[in-house]
C-alpha cells in the first residue's frame, strides 16, 4: 500500500484541529464561558433605547436628544428594494442555506487560511 501523501496528512489534520476548534467553541459558548445567549423570546422582543423629545410651553417640538434614535418598523414597511440591496451585499445566496453557508466557509478555508489569500468572510446575516 502506498504511504499517503504529506500534504494530505496536512489538510487532514488541519481539517481535524478546525473542527475540534469549532466544536470547542460551540460547547464553551453553550455553557456560558462567553455570557448568557439570549433566548428566542429576548430577541423578539428587544426593546431600544427612546430619545428623549423636548417640547415647548404650548407644545411645539424643540428637538430629540439621546445617543440612539430607532424606531420599530415591521418587515412589510421596508421597501423591497432596499432588503435586495442588503442581501445582494452580505448573504447573495440567503435564501439558498439554513443560515449556515459552507460554500462561503469552504471558500475562507481554502483561500483565506489555506492560500493566505483576501477572499471575504464566510459569515451570513443570520450568523
Amino acid at each position: 500500500m502506498d504511504e499517503i501523501p504529506k500534504w494530505v496528512k496536512t489538510v487532514l489534520g488541519g481539517a481535524a484541529v478546525l473542527a475540534g476548534s469549532v466544536v470547542l467553541i460551540f460547547f464553551l459558548t453553550w455553557a456560558g464561558l462567553f455570557g448568557s445567549i439570549p433566548d428566542s423570546y429576548d430577541l423578539e422582543t428587544i426593546q431600544y433605547q427612546q430619545p428623549s423629545t423636548i417640547f415647548t410651553a404650548d407644545g411645539k417640538e424643540m428637538g430629540t436628544f439621546g445617543r440612539q434614535h430607532h424606531s420599530t418598523v415591521s418587515l412589510d414597511e421596508v421597501n423591497p428594494v432596499m432588503i435586495d440591496a442588503l442581501l445582494a451585499i452580505e448573504d447573495i445566496r440567503f435564501y439558498d442555506h439554513n443560515g449556515i453557508d459552507y460554500r462561503s466557509l469552504g471558500r475562507v478555508l481554502v483561500k483565506t487560511i489555506i492560500l493566505q489569500q483576501n477572499a471575504g468572510g464566510g459569515s451570513t446575516i443570520t450568523q
